[in-house]
């Protein structure tokens, strides 16, 4: 009954819209044929979807659909239109170009629901992608590290033997400075050649500051024939520091990940 009162007004709409314009819209250009039968499937489109939420199911089958929609005047092709515009809406879940025939007759109103399964398994899926990406780039850099490691204690050994060997030369010019003042020859004779010995050993500062812009001292000696040594032995073994560097920030990057998707 409900779908003959409708196939009946669609036929006189046309005339109550014109006249309603002239009382509502008096000062708006007249609305034209086509115009008035957007209106009106818009209208009948509204309709259909609120029967559709009134089933409260959470899916029904697509000649189900056909005969709501028939029920509000719309045509077969105007019903499938319309199940497409609300599919791309994401208002209803409809497979109409799958393969399988079941899945085709099928249409999902309960999207929340089906939402909520679909994320949990994407949920999972990103979890379990994550977990295997951590594995990976731990072993990767536990590969490196290992090299990196070694490398690091060789660097140490270099720049220790280098500043234990300063310690000694410098044990070596205090004795000799001393026989020399004291006893082979006099404070008369050395007192220029330790004050040149001196003023050399400021240029040697100096030098410093001018090749690694930074002031000399015992700390910053050390660290330079560190990382320079450190560089060397890198090189030679065909490491790439940056790529270690890369793959802590990507392991950091990830963990950080997985620990959000497990809250």
């Amino acid at each position: 009954m409900r779908g003959r009162l409708l196939l009946i007004s669609r036929v006189t709409v046309y005339e109550n819209l014109a006249a309603r314009q002239m009382r509502l819209f008096s000062a708006a250009p007249l609305l034209t044929q086509l115009e008035i039968e957007k209106a009106v499937n818009t209208v009948v489109s509204r309709n259909v979807q609120q029967d559709l939420k009134l089933l409260e199911k959470p899916t029904i089958t697509v000649n189900q659909y056909l005969d709501i929609a028939k029920g509000n005047g719309l045509s077969p092709d105007d019903s499938m239109n319309l199940l497409k515009a609300m599919g791309d809406c994401g208002q209803i879940l409809h497979f109409g170009d799958s393969s399988d025939e079941s899945l085709r007759q099928q249409i999902f109103l309960n999207l929340d629901e089906l939402a909520a399964v679909v994320q949990s398994q994407v949920h999972l899926s990103r979890k379990e992608t994550l977990e295997a990406q951590v594995t990976e780039l731990e072993s990767a850099l536990e590969h490196e590290k290992k090299h990196v490691e070694v490398i690091d204690k060789k660097a140490a050994m270099y720049a220790n033997l280098v500043t234990y060997g300063g310690l000694g030369i410098l044990c070596v010019q205090f004795v000799v400075f001393f026989d020399l003042v004291w006893f082979t020859l006099s404070w008369d004779i050395m007192e220029p050649i330790v004050f040149f010995f001196g003023q050399f050993n400021a240029l040697l500062a100096y030098l410093y500051f001018i090749a690694m812009k930074q002031d000399h001292s015992l700390e910053g000696m050390w660290s330079n024939l560190y990382a320079s040594r450190r560089k060397s032995l890198m090189t030679r073994e065909g490491i790439d520091f940056q790529k270690t560097l890369d793959l802590e920030t990507a392991l950091s990057t990830k963990k950080a990940l997985l620990r959000s998707h497990k809250k």
